[in-house]
């Protein structure tokens, strides 16, 4: 009764910036040694898991309303769109045009913040998202498999210590917290930017670079970062069909049970077809 009551007398902003630092913390953390373990392609599909977004839209639906995260889907699947460019601008800079990690992440952020500032600044409608995240995401697969020299890595029996797991879990916490009081706190325009901040696909680059699995981040972005999203993008609408219908916590099990099949189906149609 105890947590009960001091759940509900806490502020719910400090609620969610604690769940996302854990949970955020805990899921990339799982997905890196997924990845390393299992290899890029099932690690790049399990990555399309949408775990992060699940907190995000139900806690959105319980302490405000079903109507108020059914509103926040309408930028989501443009802002998908604009992580695809990221990690196309990325892998091109390293892999293509071997510029090295932080140039290339570099340059990757800041086209991320300055196209998320003009799709912010002109809000487009649900339709325009959508037809915007198809195209990038059509012209994405193209670049990632047919352009850039980028093929799939396998699994490796790699033994990582407690050290190195928790090292891995303050760095996915601290960026997806960070991105959360971003969007809080860094005012209308730029909390708008990073209330739609790419914190799973930002964190595993640190976390593969810092941890010396640089050599596996090209391949799992590759295989996660048009498959992936489309799985984040199939939940996002999903939630936002159900939502109004059967409710927040109906409406977020039974998209993401919707999502799980849309992963499930795209890994064997796609991930595993891609060099």
């Amino acid at each position: 009764m105890k947590i009960v009551e001091i759940l509900t007398n806490t502020d719910p902003f400090i609620i969610k910036t604690i769940l996302s630092f854990v949970v955020g913390g805990t899921w990339i953390t799982a997905l890196s040694l997924f990845s390393e373990r299992l290899g890029s392609k099932i690690g790049g599909a399990v990555a399309g898991i949408p775990a992060t977004m699940v907190v995000s839209l139900a806690f959105i639906g319980v302490t405000q309303s079903a109507l108020t995260a059914v509103a926040t889907t309408t930028v989501i699947p443009i802002m998908l769109g604009v992580n695809i460019i990221m990690v196309i601008i990325f892998l091109t800079l390293l892999s293509r045009l071997g510029r090295g990690f932080w140039i290339s992440f570099g340059a990757a952020i800041c086209t991320w913040l300055i196209l998320s500032w003009f799709i912010v600044t002109y809000d487009p409608t649900l339709l325009a998202s959508v037809i915007g995240y198809v195209l990038i995401a059509i012209v994405g697969y193209i670049v990632v498999e047919h352009m850039l020299t980028i093929t799939s890595v396998p699994g490796q029996q790699i033994t990582r210590t407690s050290a190195q797991v928790i090292f891995r879990s303050l760095i996915a916490g601290t960026t997806v917290c960070g991105a959360v009081l971003a969007a809080r706190y860094a005012g209308p325009t730029l909390g708008g930017i990073f209330a739609t901040f790419p914190a799973l696909t930002v964190a595993l680059m640190l976390i593969f670079k810092l941890s010396g699995s640089e050599n596996l981040l090209p391949a799992f972005l590759k295989n996660f970062i048009v498959v992936g999203t489309i799985n984040v993008c199939v939940f996002v609408l999903t939630v936002r069909f159900l939502f109004p219908i059967i409710g927040v916590s109906w409406g977020t099990i039974c998209s993401l049970i919707v999502s799980l099949a849309s992963s499930y189906l795209l890994y064997f149609l796609v991930n595993q077809k891609m060099k």
